[in-house]
């Protein structure tokens, strides 16, 4: 029995854009990109946990015949990754045709990037998706080269309440609430469960565990569980 939580479980990841969280603008161009297997260059910002590693994956999985290749530019991580993507795209990539994912971009230091600008440039034929958390701490040479797509949904304002970003195109926070509980019931479906309103309205009463759909997912299955464990108890 695998008992790690949703979340952290490849059986349950989204496979398909379907599958994610988002506003309606970015699922069409996410899902124009996976269909037509075309597109630019990509820079995937927003806050952690809010989709971008996941919809990097997809995009760069839907191109039939592609190479793909992920780097975690994470914290101690970086110069290694840093090491091993120059060495890739000088030795493996002279033909093109290969898709880069760098995970964690924003932890890679200036002079790097100016490093990896230069390989973006002479590899053009290749394709790269940054995913990163702090679009301020990306070189400009390299967000031009890139389509900005945002992943933030909502903030909260000075009282601590939770609203939904004008970009997203909605108009309440009960719209962002109906698509968590939209791709929940997805994960939960591959995992065998069910999900119940009462539970829902308990996740949401939790201080804002609903502003990104990481610490929502953590949120429902620990009431979830809590559930569970108290059935087995009585």
């Amino acid at each position: 029995m695998d008992n790690s939580y949703w979340i952290y479980n490849e059986k349950y990841q989204p496979s398909t854009i379907d599958e994610l969280a988002l506003y309606p603008a970015l699922k069409k161009r996410l899902r124009k990109y996976a269909h037509t297997q075309h597109f630019p260059n990509l820079m995937f910002y927003g806050e952690a946990g809010t989709g971008k590693t996941s919809a990097a994956k997809i995009i760069a999985n839907s191109v039939k015949g592609g190479n793909v290749d992920m780097f975690d530019f994470g914290g101690s991580r970086s110069v290694k990754a840093i090491d091993k993507f120059l060495t890739m795209t000088d030795r493996g990539s002279l033909f093109g045709g290969r898709i880069f994912i760098l995970d964690e971009f924003h932890d890679v230091p200036e002079a790097n990037q100016r490093m990896i600008k230069k390989v973006i440039e002479d590899r053009d034929k290749n394709r790269y998706i940054f995913c990163v958390n702090d679009i301020q701490a990306v070189h400009p040479p390299i967000f031009g080269r890139c389509s900005p797509l945002q992943f933030d949904y909502c903030e909260l304002d000075i009282l601590g309440e939770a609203n939904v970003l004008s970009h997203t195109g909605w108009d309440t926070i009960e719209d962002w609430k109906k698509e968590l509980i939209r791709v929940s019931k997805i994960m939960a479906e591959k995992a065998g469960k069910t999900i119940t309103d009462s539970q829902y309205d308990r996740v949401f009463d939790r201080g804002n565990r609903f502003i990104n759909v990481r610490s929502f997912m953590l949120a429902l299955e620990e009431v979830i569980t809590d559930d569970e464990y108290d059935a087995e108890m009585n």
